[in-house]
């Protein structure tokens, strides 16, 4: 472009004016004023250059100058009024600045100044400068929100004061514009500009009370004696939030600062939200802890603990990006933080603004990253049972605390669950979709990818795509119950990933196994081969490929009984090895007293026929793998009905140890009941059940009563067991007020968590 062009600039620009300059010539004559403001001239744009100012024109005592940085302005300024303290016989000066775009252009022959500047944003300046008085430095909202994280602590000699003095109606200027001031304390005015022709104040009423100081770089905070501020880590709807040290143990704290009184009544949320997670939670290292707060007087703030290794973005950024972070850390970092929310929604809180940016960490001494969910600035509670916590304080909340009667804050869209998004409420389901999404991000290794169709491309793993898919469904119903399953997905992500693994090679061997021990058996000569021909036939082109079907589907009875029909009509041969692997394991049983008949079905199968397996004692015999149901019968002793799970059975070994039940003769068991083995029981009082005084206890046999019992009293029930997962009895599970039979608990108990039933416990 040629540079008689013109061209756009943002630039800070920057008006002084001194303050009835006309009684200098009267007080020190017109000879000697000339000689001072020469000097005072020199001076001021020699102040300018240093920091890169550029002068635009001057007018008798004014100048107009603009600087590429609004710190580097802000400087000058101030510099400026030190010059003025100095100097008594120069009178006050006045500084208005704005951060506009303006248009830049060659001047016309003839012109004082090389360069015009023009626009809007001039204008603006002017106006600005015009509303200051003597000694006073003002400037727009978008000055002042960036020098006062740019200038440095010591960078001048003395420390700079910030106040925000709100919106004024400025002459000429159609819109409010927020203006700040800059200054030193018992030099500068620091008090908000009066009404006048050149503009008036524009502040709702009750926004005066969070006017005022301001937080900025190396500068003390007000009522937190020692506290220096060091650093602004973010800014957001509610206010600013900063980084503090101690002056004397240089321990590091946080503070988030509110600044608009509407919203006040958010970081008292956020307090009242983390007093409850406290009291119900205890103190736990991967949630926030509030510290101190000051909401009595401005500035108000919530003071929380920090962490070092900052967020998880900066953490992700000191590794080189989240990328360069082993698959395994962001897996074992993704589960942890589902632990947090896991103990979060236990204390029925909401977080509803899951994202990176809200997730701190901390190293431990092997120097593994630890999280902690931090901001629960629009967080909510689900029941009214939360705010019953002993200790807190919620008067006036209640009503914006509760899910049910208000939402709060849209959160971050990027994370936003879909029926968040269309206006319905939130669910704690609604923060398992925002996990989802980090987990991709994780998973994908970039923190700013939105999950979008396609994006199963980006994550390697088969089963961690599963994972993903099963937190973002656009149906919450269809969701994983809650952030503990996926935490156990993750965790367990290996051991899966090796299971598939092994259930590919064992399809694999029986194929491969079965079509040689057919072709070997095709290959038998003379009249013997000609009968099994049709049989072998059978065998290879329809019976094998039902087998790996059924293997499949885990539908090892039918697997085992069609591997019998092939045994029956091909012979036993040391080739069909493979196929036994796969569908069957040795089992080993005693009874007490012995010839007992041992029988079973497949676990489902409530209706069907038993097959029988033997008479005990049985050693070595071979059964189908999977969970099933047994029966134990001899005449003149009660019968005996149990099951095994499919872990016992499921590596094509023998048992250990032996199976072993003692019979009890028939008319032992009371009617309506039935028997269950001595052991260590789990164990809590239940209408229903033998009342035990402890859990853990090792007892002797006793029945459980068939009779009804309550859907609260059998969660109860197995909730206090020893693998203690109540998580997963939330709904749909949970049927307020249901009555469930022995029989139906069974059942709920088998659906829900995959165990066999009572000998699983």
């Amino acid at each position: 472009m040629n540079e008689d062009e013109p061209r756009s600039s943002l630039l800070c620009l920057v008006f002084t004016d001194l303050v009835d300059s006309t009684a200098l010539k009267s007080r020190l004559g017109d000879a000697a004023a000339g000689q001072l403001m020469t000097r005072y001239h020199t001076d001021l744009l020699g102040l300018a250059s240093k920091r890169g100012g550029r002068e635009i024109d001057s007018a008798g005592d004014g100048f107009f100058l603009t600087f590429e940085a609004p710190s580097a302005a802000v400087a000058f300024a101030l510099e400026l009024q030190l010059l003025h303290e100095a100097s008594s016989e120069l009178p006050a000066v006045r500084v208005g600045m704005h951060l506009g775009e303006v248009t830049e252009r060659a001047a016309p022959e003839g012109a004082s100044k090389p360069t015009l500047v023009e626009g809007l944003a001039v204008d603006l300046a002017a106006r600005v400068g015009a509303l200051a008085s003597g000694s006073q430095v003002l400037m727009s909202l978008p000055v002042f929100n960036a020098a006062r994280q740019r200038l440095e602590h010591g960078e001048l000699p003395r420390e700079i004061s910030w106040l925000a003095h709100g919106p004024y109606l400025l002459k000429g200027i159609d819109e409010p514009v927020d203006v700040g001031e800059a200054g030193f304390e018992g030099l500068s005015p620091l008090e908000a500009p009066g009404d006048s022709e050149k503009g008036r104040r524009a502040v709702a009423a009750g926004d005066e009370l969070t006017l005022g100081w301001r937080p900025s770089v190396g500068i003390g905070i007000p009522g937190r004696p020692h506290w220096q501020l060091v650093d602004q880590l973010g800014r957001g709807a509610i206010g600013e939030v900063w980084l503090a040290e101690h002056e004397g143990t240089h321990g590091r704290r946080v503070f988030k600062f509110c600044f608009q009184a509407d919203s006040l009544r958010s970081l008292k949320r956020e307090v009242a939200l983390l007093r409850i997670l406290k009291e119900s939670l205890g103190e736990r290292a991967d949630i926030a802890q509030v510290l101190d707060w000051e909401f009595e007087h401005p500035p108000y703030f919530l003071e929380t603990e920090h962490s070092e290794s900052g967020d998880l973005v900066d953490w992700a950024r000191e590794q080189g990006g989240i990328d360069k972070v082993p698959i395994e850390t962001r897996l074992d970092i993704a589960a942890q933080i589902a632990d947090a929310l896991t103990a979060a929604h236990g204390a029925d809180v909401l977080h509803k603004d899951l994202k990176p940016a809200n997730v701190l960490i901390h190293e431990d001494a092997a120097g593994r990253p630890r999280v902690c969910l931090t901001d629960f600035g629009i967080g909510l509670v689900t029941s009214r049972s939360a705010l019953e916590v002993p200790g807190i304080t919620v008067a006036g909340l209640t009503e914006d605390l509760l899910s049910s009667t208000v939402e709060t804050g849209a959160g971050t869209r990027l994370y936003m669950a879909p029926e968040v998004i269309e206006g319905r409420t939130a669910t704690p389901r609604s923060d398992l979709y925002a996990l989802g999404v980090v987990l991709y991000q994780m998973a994908a290794g970039d923190f700013t990818r939105a999950l979008a169709p396609g994006w199963e491309r980006h994550v390697e793993y088969a089963l961690l795509r599963d994972d993903i898919s099963a937190c973002v469904d656009g149906e919450p119903a269809k969701r994983l119950e809650g952030p503990a399953q996926l935490a156990e997905r993750l965790r367990s992500l290996p051991a899966r990933r090796e299971h598939l693994q092994s259930q590919a090679r064992r399809k694999k061997l029986v194929r491969g196994g079965i079509a040689a021990a057919v072709v070997g058996l095709l290959a038998v000569g003379g009249l013997r081969a000609y009968r099994l021909y049709a049989d072998a036939q059978w065998a290879q082109t329809t019976a094998v490929p039902e087998i790996i079907r059924l293997v499949g589907v885990q539908d090892y009875p039918a697997a085992y009984a069609l591997s019998t029909e092939v045994e029956r009509r091909i012979g036993d041969n040391p080739r069909l090895a493979p196929l036994w692997q796969a569908v069957s394991a040795r089992v080993d049983m005693v009874t007490e007293p012995a010839g007992a008949t041992v029988s079973y079905r497949h676990y489902e199968d409530l209706e069907g026929e038993w097959t029988t397996l033997g008479t005990t004692p049985l050693e070595d015999v071979r059964a189908p793998l999977g969970v099933l149901r047994w029966r134990i019968e001899k005449p003149g002793y009660e019968s005996r009905e149990l099951a095994f799970r499919a872990p016992n059975l499921s590596k094509g070994m023998p048992l250990e140890p032996k199976l072993h039940y003692v019979l009890d003769p028939e008319g032992t068991t009371p009617e309506g009941m039935i028997p269950v083995d001595a052991g260590t029981l789990f164990a809590v009082p239940l209408a229903g059940f033998a009342a035990t005084p402890e859990e853990g206890i090792e007892i002797g046999r006793f029945y459980i009563d068939r009779t009804e019992v309550t859907n609260e009293a059998f969660l109860e029930f197995v909730a206090a067991g020893g693998y203690r997962r109540p998580e997963l009895w939330t709904e749909p599970f949970v049927r307020e007020g249901e009555t469930l039979s022995f029989e139906e608990a069974m059942a709920l108990f088998v659906d829900t968590t995959g165990r066999s039933g009572p000998s699983d416990w």
